[in-house]
């Protein structure tokens, strides 16, 4: 999936730059995974997106 992620500069001060650094990786893969546009194919609307822990775990080269 090609495309750009926009941070709200804000995000400093509300507490995700405080979170475990664990969470901010999730949460930082859940930004690049969701759906840019409608995806027919996945039944994924904007935003949207799908993820297993498998996925993660390959994706993030995490352990367990």
């Amino acid at each position: 999936m090609a495309g750009w992620v926009k941070l709200w500069r804000k995000l400093k001060d509300n507490g995700h730059l405080k979170m475990p650094d664990t969470a901010l990786k999730l949460w930082i893969y859940c930004l690049l995974e969701a759906a840019p546009y409608s995806d027919r194919a996945r039944e994924l609307e904007n935003g949207e997106l799908w993820l297993s822990y498998n996925g993660i775990r390959r994706d993030t080269s995490a352990q367990g």
